[in-house]
């Protein structure tokens, strides 16, 4: 329960260090592709292609990505003033999905709000049966929009869960999510206080639309919307890319 935290991050303490940081350095550590999206068993109904991306799921097709390329152009435009699909991540933004399933709007939606394209992240990671899968549904030098105000600098992540709860009870979902975000962040050299939670961008923004954060629709003052993935899960992530590295610079 979230308003267990404190026991919950007391227990997370324990093992962490025991069993899930000794984990990363006999697995993680050693192969420095460890969570592509290619590598990852796909759930059934899930098609992989050639270069990792998700082809299909279900039946419905990705969307084309020469499409997408188009479509995010004209938005960045609009939204952050440079009309490019090109991204060169900076940032790294947790979400969780509010559903249970694969999310089929990210793969087949094309307008959201009224405006193309519709909403993508860049990944999506499920469990299901015990097992965790991790899905990338764009290349990661290509723009999502999944972060009103951050598209133009983040790469962004799904968590399939209904609520807070619900993710707070899906540990090895938010352990694969910890390896994929360090994986990320040692690629592209994302420091951990660029990691945040969807919720966090929505603050930056109430506080100043227009920082380092910001979209150039937003008149007036910006009114918060998001709560994902939710202050325990953050403290749970943060905590265990902290223990991560204080391993890393044990070795």
């Amino acid at each position: 329960m979230v308003g267990s935290f404190p026991f919950f991050v007391a227990d997370a303490k324990r093992r962490y260090r025991l069993e899930l940081f000794a984990a990363f350095c006999c697995l993680f550590l050693a192969n420095p592709a460890r969570l592509s999206a290619a590598d990852t068993p796909a759930a059934r109904g899930a098609v992989i292609g050639p270069t990792g991306l998700l082809e299909s799921f279900d039946g419905v097709r990705n969307r084309d990505l020469d499409e997408w390329k188009r479509d995010i152009s004209s938005y960045s435009l609009r939204h952050y003033g440079v009309g490019t699909w090109k991204l060169e991540p900076t940032a790294i933004v947790l979400h969780y999905t509010a559903g249970s399933g694969f999310p089929l709007n990210l793969i087949e939606s094309r307008e959201f709000k009224d405006e193309a394209p519709g909403v993508a992240s860049h990944f999506v990671i499920d469990e299901e049966g015990g097992r965790v899968s991790v899905y990338q549904l764009l290349p990661l030098d290509v723009m999502s929009r999944a972060t009103f105000g951050a598209n133009f600098c983040a790469v962004s992540i799904e968590m399939v869960a209904l609520d807070e709860t619900d993710l707070l009870g899906k540990r090895a979902l938010l352990d694969r999510a910890t390896g994929l975000i360090q994986d990320l962040m040692e690629r592209y050299g994302i420091p951990a206080s660029r990691v945040y939670g969807h919720a966090e961008i929505d603050g930056f923004l109430a506080e100043d639309p227009h920082g380092d954060f910001f979209d150039n629709t937003i008149e007036g003052v910006f009114v918060p919307r998001k709560v994902d993935p939710g202050n325990a899960v953050m403290d749970y992530i943060r905590y265990a890319l902290s223990a991560g590295d204080a391993l890393l610079s044990e070795k």
